[in-house]
């Protein structure tokens, strides 16, 4: 039996968690089907053969990684560091907005009793994006807005937090929803352990 988790998966991971597995099926059945090709193919043409092989063999593991890591994203803040009284409460896979528009930058966005952070995957750190953290009472409302016309990223919803002393963090996710809900009541009950008080919304 698989140990739980603490804190318990939130509706959001369940949910990422779920669509990262039904995106695994494709991969899975086209391989299947080069592999049903090639052990009917006529061996008699020797190196096409091997060679074709070879390369399905290293496009399906390719294709293995892929499925891996977008399984264990949904769960990544979980592995984040911690200070000394600090508790991890609740976090997420997401894509923020680039300040010229258009989602790209992938990293964990990981809430705990004292902060909130945004860590980036080593694919955004190469174009330029570095970790943020602000207080909690720095975090103001959470909502889900329609993109934004102005930038290139077109169509859909995303998550917008307004954080004191900067611009609105746009945050995309597929399912923006549950993510704000998560994210919203996180930060009530992280709130109210340390003062009392809850975040507008």
């Amino acid at each position: 039996m698989a140990a739980a988790l603490d804190p318990p998966a939130s509706p959001s991971e369940r949910a990422l968690r779920s669509r990262a597995w039904w995106g695994a099926a494709p991969p899975v059945v086209l391989g299947g089907v080069v592999a049903l090709q090639l052990l009917d193919h006529d061996r008699d043409r020797g190196w096409f053969w091997v060679m074709t092989l070879i390369a399905g063999v290293v496009i399906g593991l390719l294709a293995l990684v892929a499925v891996v890591i977008d399984l264990r994203a949904p769960g990544a803040w979980r592995r984040l560091p911690v200070d000394a009284g600090e508790r991890l409460v609740w976090g997420t896979t997401a894509q923020i907005v680039r300040p010229t528009g258009g989602a790209g930058l992938t990293g964990v966005l990981a809430l705990s009793t004292t902060r909130l952070r945004w860590v980036p995957r080593a694919s955004a750190r190469w174009r330029g994006s570095r970790p943020e953290e602000w207080p909690l009472d720095a975090v103001g409302t959470v909502s889900v807005q329609p993109v934004d016309h102005r930038r290139r990223l077109r169509g859909g919803r995303w998550v917008v937090l307004e954080i004191v002393g900067r611009e609105p963090l746009p945050v995309v996710s597929t399912e923006a929803h549950l993510v704000a809900d998560d994210l919203w009541k996180a930060l009530a009950a992280a709130r109210r352990a340390d003062s009392g008080t809850s975040p507008a919304r």
